[in-house]
């Protein structure tokens, strides 16, 4: 069908160009929603301008509207039906729509921030084709800010999963504490405004998942947890030239090493969530600076809100009293423990993270793992720290010196003490109260620690060596000794003295034996054997015997028991 152009078209056509122009400016110019507002305004008044130099069309023009339309008939820029696209190229009838750049389909468009409404002009009825702006489409492509961003995650994030209090605590953090780095529109990663933007959007379906990572430290989604720590340890502290113990240089090594097991926004703990909270803090003037970038170094002080907690008696005996138990137990109850800890053993304190030394926190540590493995781990965290927390030398002159002073001293310094100790044998166990050991001489000198009294009895019994007749004395050296028959019918020698562990060496004639007897016997000049006896040598032999029982043994001459052949041994 072909195309009828009403000669009442040829006034629209003289007073539509700037219509047109006017709406190709504000499409085109393409500089974000902010400036392009003004311009639909422009385009729609042009519009308007249009309709008012058009003159009424007569009632066949809606024929050839029709055929038009049915003609499938198109320009660039033109969309054929029931409205067409007021752009620069030829508009169609049947409804013009004067928009920069948006389609108008037959209905009614809603115009974004403009203030002009209802100017779309047809050949002769005007209807309503609203001038439409594309803001999301824009707001999409522009960089992010933090005010896009804090309306987001204030609106998508609360309740439990909020990360702000208001949107202005988000800005407040955005731009000044936490100097985030805007990034890009696309970013699903990164420590960067945009990666926040694009999961505080995602939160909207899954709060509990998104809203953490939308958040100050980006929940380790944004950046890293050492990404965000290094982001503020930079900005807020080093380029404030304030106390840190990290350089830009060194930062990400140092990070790893922190625990990570807090949660974002920690103000306490030994973490690195606490680290990047405090930093965030020290970002918002000098003298918060001065207060939190200690807080944030890799090694706070002890007791400040991110340092470790100084191991103490109660919490390490605590710990060890619940997991050493049974044939595993280091002490009788918690006040025992305490009492060994403070008093008789003055244990160092050492630091929360050791494993190793005769500290506290050395033995905290293995009594927490004993949980899992008493029996590696009970020995270690006892007393003497089982030569894991503090080799056997270091716990024995560590009491030496400690627990023997004044006239109880047993070593002129710590020098003397490890030479003495040095040769010492270690093979006993912890807690073992006698024998030639530097375990029986720790048990000793941790007693001695209770009081004056204590150090008077036990100094002694842990000097090295142990001195002879005391629980750790060093066993002596076993000898043997001889006992002969004579031709006088006597034993030679009668009696003889010796150690536990010693033994005799009995050398018999041909008429002679020696057999073991009781006292009574003894005196009585019997021959009768005891029971049990360990001598029994027979005529003409030799045989040696060792004497492990302290006591005294008797023994006499079968045949000549009556005249008197007979003799004892006094061990010791």
């Amino acid at each position: 069908m072909g195309r009828v152009e009403p000669a009442s078209r040829t006034k629209v056509r003289t007073a539509r160009p700037m219509a047109i122009f006017l709406g190709a400016i504000s499409m085109n110019l393409g500089i974000g929603a902010t400036l392009r507002r003004p311009f639909a305004v422009i385009g729609a008044t042009g519009a308007l301008l249009a309709a008012c130099g058009e003159e009424a069309k007569p009632a066949a023009d809606a024929g050839a509207t029709t055929d038009s339309a049915a003609s499938g008939e198109t320009t660039a820029g033109e969309t054929a039906g029931g409205g067409d696209t007021g752009t620069a190229g030829e508009t169609k009838p049947g409804g013009d729509a004067a928009t920069a750049g948006d389609s108008a389909t037959g209905g009614d468009s809603t115009i974004t921030d403009a203030t002009v409404a209802d100017t779309a002009v047809t050949d002769g009825v005007a209807t309503d084709v609203p001038v439409a702006i594309d803001v999301a489409a824009d707001a999409a492509a522009a960089a992010p800010t933090c005010e896009a961003y804090c309306k987001v995650v204030t609106t998508h994030c609360s309740g439990a999963n909020a990360q702000y209090k208001d949107e202005a605590e988000c800005n407040n953090y955005c731009k000044t504490l936490g100097k985030l780095p805007v990034g890009t529109a696309d970013d699903k990663a990164g420590n960067t405004i945009g990666c926040r933007t694009y999961h505080a959007g995602a939160a909207k379906d899954d709060a509990a998942l998104h809203c953490s990572h939308a958040g100050k430290s980006g929940g380790n989604a944004c950046g890293t947890w050492c990404d965000n720590y290094c982001h503020l340890a930079d900005k807020s502290c080093l380029a404030a030239k304030q106390e840190l113990d990290v350089d830009t240089g060194s930062c990400l090594t140092k990070c790893k090493a922190l625990k990570d097991g807090g949660k974002a926004n920690d103000a306490a703990g030994d973490t690195v969530q606490c680290r990047i909270y405090h930093l965030g803090v020290a970002g918002t003037d000098e003298a918060n600076a001065k207060i939190h970038c200690p807080h944030g170094k890799i090694a706070p002080a002890a007791g400040t809100p991110c340092g470790a907690a100084a191991p103490s008696c109660e919490s390490y005996c605590k710990t060890v009293t619940s997991h050493c138990t049974g044939a595993n137990a280091q002490y009788k109850d918690e006040a025992e423990c305490v009492s060994y800890c403070k008093v008789q053993g003055k244990l160092p304190v050492g630091t929360a993270d050791d494993k190793a030394g005769n500290t506290i926190g050395c033995r905290t540590y293995h009594a927490g793992a004993a949980m899992g493995d008493q029996a590696l781990h009970c020995p270690h965290a006892g007393k003497s720290g089982g030569n894991a927390c503090g080799t056997w030398v270091d716990n024995y002159c560590h009491l030496a010196l400690a627990n023997c002073t004044g006239d109880d001293k047993l070593y002129a310094d710590l020098a003397a003490c490890t030479a003495a100790a040095a040769t010492a044998k270690s093979d006993g166990k912890p807690n073992d109260a006698s024998g030639a050991t530097l375990q029986c001489s720790i048990y000793h000198l941790g007693v001695a620690g209770t009081d004056p009294a204590a150090a008077k009895d036990h100094c002694p019994h842990g000097k090295l060596p142990g001195p002879a007749g005391t629980p750790c004395a060093t066993a002596p050296v076993a000898v043997t000794k001889e006992v002969k028959t004579t031709g006088a019918n006597t034993f030679d020698p009668a009696e003889t003295t010796i150690n536990m562990g010693d033994s005799v060496k009995f050398t018999t004639g041909s008429n002679h034996n020696a057999v073991e007897v009781d006292e009574a016997a003894y005196n009585a000049g019997l021959p009768t054997k005891k029971t049990g006896a360990i001598i029994d040598v027979g005529f003409g032999a030799t045989g040696t015997v060792k004497f492990d029982k302290a006591g005294t043994y008797y023994f006499v001459c079968t045949p000549h028991a009556a005249m008197g052949m007979k003799g004892k041994i006094i061990v010791k």
